[in-house]
């Protein structure tokens, strides 16, 4: 039976950013995983490769359709695995996500994606405009009395996050003798200070969304893997940085921060938290 890989992420946690650098390198890279077979029409895909290769991060996408239009899905294998595995993406926006966590209620269409996966990557953006903090049950109150109904309040991000995981938890493929693995992507880890990244994504975590990072450290259902990714390797916003990489290749930016190794270790390989969910060796 062949594994499945499912995305899963609320707006702006760079889902379309990381899957066109991962497609680039599944396709034209020098790594151990490696694209099979490729969908014919990836046309955001590549619309958001064209952005990276001119330097520039792919918008977010407003899609708000709720329901699973569709999806992607690109088979690889790992060096000289016989046995396939598939990249699921599903074709609705983060915004859908974003219902099925606050609503706790999912389609069944959308049950029959997560149900069919037997691993996934769950996305977070690092110092996303749209991460929403924890309320100050201190003055709340009377912000609540003053602002109108419940349902105009966003969920708090690691409350939403704590939502993906029970999701998943509850859903993903039991099929085989081991726990499904979940991977837990932050993404534009290049933002962070160069201290704070030193420390690991966990640590990120921990100081950030305590109450994602302790259902983290407690869950039992999935195996946890948490990553750092940067799919260009700096900020573009930096015009010397830029230039730089404009000049270089794609498939040679960027980089992940393996939260699964101790120390935590740096690596070249975009595909890494893909590896880690599908079992596959990790090789730098």
């Amino acid at each position: 039976m062949s594994n499945t890989v499912i995305l899963v992420g609320g707006p702006d946690t760079g889902k379309t950013n990381f899957l066109a650098r991962l497609v680039a390198h599944l396709r034209d890279g020098s790594g151990s995983l490696k694209a099979t077979h490729l969908p014919d029409n990836i046309q955001y895909i590549e619309d958001a490769l064209a952005h990276l290769m001119k330097g520039e991060f792919a918008p977010r996408s407003h899609n708000t359709t709720g329901e699973v239009s569709g999806e992607i899905t690109i088979d690889v294998r790992f060096e000289d695995h016989a046995e396939e595995a598939t990249i699921n993406v599903p074709d609705v926006a983060g915004e859908t996500w974003d219902e099925v966590a606050k609503s706790a209620e999912i389609s069944q269409a959308w049950l029959d994606r997560v149900q069919g996966a037997n691993g996934a990557l769950l996305f977070v953006r690092v110092l996303s405009d749209l991460n929403v903090a924890p309320m100050d049950w201190v003055n709340a109150p009377k912000l609540l009395a003053l602002a109108g109904p419940a349902e105009d309040f966003a969920l708090p991000t690691q409350v939403m996050l704590c939502e993906f995981l029970r999701l998943l938890e509850e859903n993903l493929s039991t099929a085989g003798d081991e726990a499904p693995r979940v991977g837990v992507v932050l993404t534009a880890y290049d933002r962070l200070d160069e201290e704070t990244r030193a420390k690991g994504p966990m640590a990120f975590l921990e100081s950030t969304f305590p109450l994602f990072a302790g259902k983290l450290a407690n869950t039992t259902e999935v195996e946890i893997g948490i990553f750092g990714a940067s799919v260009v390797g700096g900020e573009l916003a930096d015009a010397e940085f830029k230039s730089t990489y404009l000049d270089g290749d794609i498939v040679e930016s960027g980089y992940i921060m393996d939260g699964t190794k101790e120390p935590v270790e740096r690596v070249g390989d975009i595909s890494r938290p893909v590896s880690w969910v599908l079992r596959y060796p990790n090789t730098p």
